[in-house]
């Protein structure tokens, strides 16, 4: 059963996977239907606060959200994890699909809304506990995200063995990203993490 998942799915995971190497610091949201202007309201700041993507650092400098429309989407993309402790991060799924993919040093978090409000979210800190993985899967399973808790199951399989090797597959984040394709069709892609047109300062006031 796993193979047959994983021979569905290969590509996109491994496209993923190629993408994200060597990252270490990435927070990713995606919001359909949604235009950037209604975006940046729902944040709580004003379209005048958009500023020019260009020379910025997300990691360098604090509160920095990069922030595009790509189709009917807006999609942001930043380092420190700001995308995730947004106070509008609530609004800014209302009546649309979000999902957001992070990751650190200490945190791996994946989590989706429908617009119906269906969806299921999982929360981890880094550690050394095997249930982690296995206390998400059940929750897919438990969930609107039930199709895809096979996928999963067969990645943290995989995950675990190379774990054991000393290595950093990073398959639960690719697999994180294709589940976000797959529900929302947009592609994240090299252009979107380094090629997004504007940048917000988020005051701490908003996160």
């Amino acid at each position: 059963m796993y193979d047959d998942v994983s021979a569905r799915y290969r590509d996109v995971v491994s496209y993923y996977r190629e993408l994200i190497e060597y990252r270490e610091h990435f927070c990713y949201t995606v919001t359909t239907p949604l235009a950037i202007g209604e975006a940046v309201r729902r944040i709580g700041m004003q379209e005048g606060d958009l500023l020019s993507a260009e020379g910025h650092d997300t990691l360098a400098e604090e509160g920095c959200l990069l922030i595009g429309q790509v189709g009917q989407a807006v999609v942001t993309f930043d380092e420190a994890g700001v995308g995730r402790f947004l106070r509008g991060e609530a609004a800014l799924a209302g009546g649309c699909d979000y999902g957001i993919v992070q990751w650190d040093s200490y945190n791996l978090m994946f989590g989706y809304v429908r617009r119906d409000g269906g969806g299921g979210s999982w929360d981890e800190e880094l550690r050394d506990d095997e249930e982690s993985g296995e206390d998400m899967v059940a929750a897919l399973r438990r969930g609107p995200l039930t199709k895809y808790a096979d996928l999963f199951q067969r990645y943290l399989l995989a995950e675990e063995a190379d774990d054991e090797e000393g290595e950093d597959p990073t398959y639960l984040q690719a697999v994180m990203l294709t589940v976000l394709e797959l529900e929302t069709g947009v592609r994240l892609d090299a252009r979107i993490i380094g090629d997004l047109p504007y940048a917000l300062h988020v005051p701490p006031s908003l996160r």
